[in-house]
């Protein structure tokens, strides 16, 4: 490890060479996605619903703001801390103006994210 990060007001070692981003995408439905320690982890699930994202464990994705200004912003910005096995899952409902008749349904969300060294 080539230095300390801090995220979530936690030093956690990250490694020089782990600059990768992963994006996580409504084609990763039911997937196991790959990630090292240090990577980024994004999850970018659409615009189109209102998008409520849990993780299984909050020691191996730690949440953060990674100071990029995204045109479509994403549902999560995860980095990967340690290894370990991580589940998201995501609700989506319907974005409805306030007034209008709005349809009711959910759309469910699951990847596993698999954290390597």
């Amino acid at each position: 490890m080539s230095y300390q990060q801090k995220i979530d007001n936690r030093e956690v070692p990250v490694p020089s060479s782990a600059n990768r981003i992963v994006t996580i995408t409504m084609k990763d439905n039911d997937q196991t996605i790959n990630a090292k320690v240090g990577d980024t982890i994004i999850v970018s699930l659409g615009e189109q619903q209102n998008w409520q994202v849990k993780l299984s464990d909050d020691k191996i994705l730690a949440a953060f703001t990674n100071g990029i200004f995204y045109i479509h912003m994403p549902q999560g910005r995860y980095k990967a801390i340690q290894p370990g096995t991580v589940e998201i899952s995501a609700t989506g409902s319907p974005k409805c103006a306030k007034g209008t008749m709005c349809a009711m349904y959910l759309l469910a969300f699951h990847t596993t994210v698999a954290v390597s060294q």
